[in-house]
């Protein structure tokens, strides 16, 4: 699933969950009886499954769409790349270096 359909699933309030397993693919499409599967909709739940699904709906539900704010703010770290800090140093020198001799102009 893209960021855009996880996006468009937390406004309207739709539950999903993301299987990060490298099996995930081949375990949705055991579920619709094909070698693989990248999406699975729930439309039509026996009346005695439906306590079931409710129960997964809300492991769902804690697990992806209530901690998307958190692990999206948490992505990356703030480390920058050996090449990123040489540029970053070079900047600040060439800056310092301007600002030294537009105060002696």
């Amino acid at each position: 699933m893209d960021t855009d359909r996880r996006a468009m699933d937390r406004a309207e309030q739709r539950s999903y969950a993301l299987d990060i397993d490298h099996q995930g693919k081949a375990r949705v499409g055991t579920v619709v009886h094909k070698k693989t599967a990248t999406a699975l909709a729930i439309v039509d739940v026996k009346p005695e499954d439906k306590q079931e699904l409710a129960a997964l709906v809300q492991v769902a539900q804690a697990n992806f769409n209530d901690k998307a704010d958190e692990i999206r703010k948490t992505w990356g770290g703030g480390i920058m790349g050996k090449k990123s800090q040489d540029k970053t140093l070079k900047r600040q020198k060439a800056l310092a270096k301007e600002v030294s001799t537009a105060h002696l102009a």
